[in-house]
């Protein structure tokens, strides 16, 4: 899956060879909602070409807020912009994040969640955008099992979805 996501990635990237050099970086704030939560956070965006890359820091709101009890979710991303017309850009999008949160139960190991998926990631404005993204793909639950001594997991589908406000400069 790793090296189809590699191969995908480089495919993509044959468009930008000899396109201008502009940069631009973004950030914006979202609520999100995926398979494990609903999330609040931040995206970090860095564009050159038509290629871009994404940080994005979020909390799970319901786990962090309601349950006292703190889940981070860490991620980065890279996309292509596909359309790029006045103030609508629309670009097909990898991610790949990871979770985390220490459960309550009697072996004091955390439970962690991978996530890697491919969307789209729409925006609509120039410096001040509204920004929507959704995407799909593999969902991954580990979680100690004190028998054998060692983490074991479970995948299946997952997807994450969100919405924000976004900064350029």
């Amino acid at each position: 899956m790793r090296l189809f996501l590699l191969v995908f990635i480089c495919v993509l990237s044959l468009p930008s060879i000899g396109q201008e050099n502009k940069r631009s970086n973004a950030i914006s704030l979202r609520a999100s909602v995926a398979k494990t939560d609903y999330f609040t956070g931040v995206e970090w965006f860095h564009s050159l070409s038509n290629q871009f890359i994404l940080a994005q820091f979020d909390f799970g709101y319901s786990r962090t807020i309601l349950q006292s009890r703190f889940f981070p979710r860490v991620g980065i991303g890279y996309g292509i912009n596909l359309i790029d017309y006045k103030a609508f850009h629309l670009a097909p999008i990898v991610t790949t994040s990871l979770s985390r949160l220490s459960t309550i139960s009697g072996n004091g190991r955390p439970d962690y969640w991978s996530e890697t998926y491919a969307g789209y990631r729409l925006v609509f404005g120039k410096k001040w955008a509204f920004v929507q993204s959704s995407s799909c793909g593999l969902f991954q639950e580990m979680t100690y099992n004190t028998l054998s001594g060692k983490y074991s997991g479970v995948s299946s589908f997952g997807f994450f979805g969100s919405i924000g406000v976004q900064y350029a400069w």
